[in-house]
């Protein structure tokens, strides 16, 4: 895992969607396929309110939603793809990544639920916010066929503070939704 220190704050004219980085990018997966970043045009556009995943025993592709608008696809087309639809005034409080040299499975907590997709292959590493008035804000991968690695980028907004669950930042092998 890796780790990119900084706080970044860009944005639009509309300050409401202003997205505001803190603490590290947390980076893990491997060095392969090609790193896209993610427009702040994009991740301004709002909270993120749907992720796209498609996997089997690999993550296939990743792609998330801001707010109404669709962010960059990450990974190939390949896998069974699910939706997932982030709840007004909720967020993704933690994330679980199975990582190598690409990234095996992914799962994340909203709400108190756990959402779990693809494999248990490679290093298993939780991901939390750094700060408690902070969520995921926007997620950034070097991606082929497969999805390769993952940045995940924590922050708040101006105008909004999601709701935490509290739910504990743990996921035994199988479990998960």
């Amino acid at each position: 895992m890796t780790a990119i220190s900084g706080i970044l704050s860009l944005g639009p004219a509309n300050a409401q969607s202003t997205f505001q980085r803190v603490g590290e990018v947390v980076v893990v997966g491997g060095n392969g396929g090609e790193y896209k970043p993610e427009a702040p045009t994009t991740y301004n556009a709002g909270p993120i309110s749907a992720i796209r995943i498609c996997a089997g025993r690999l993550v296939d592709s990743v792609q998330v939603k801001y707010g109404d608008q669709w962010g960059t696809k990450y990974g190939g087309n390949g896998g069974r793809c699910e939706t997932v639809t982030i709840p007004a005034n909720k967020g993704i409080e933690c994330i679980w990544v199975a990582h190598g040299n690409v990234i095996d499975g992914i799962g994340f907590i909203v709400d108190g639920t756990y959402y779990l997709f693809g494999g248990f292959g490679g290093k298993q590493t939780w991901i939390e916010s750094p700060r408690a008035e902070a969520t995921l804000g926007y997620i950034e991968a070097q991606s082929g066929n497969v999805v390769d690695q993952m940045r995940f980028n924590f922050g708040t907004r101006s105008g909004y503070q999601p709701e935490k669950s509290g739910a504990r930042c743990t996921m035994g092998r199988g479990g998960g939704a």
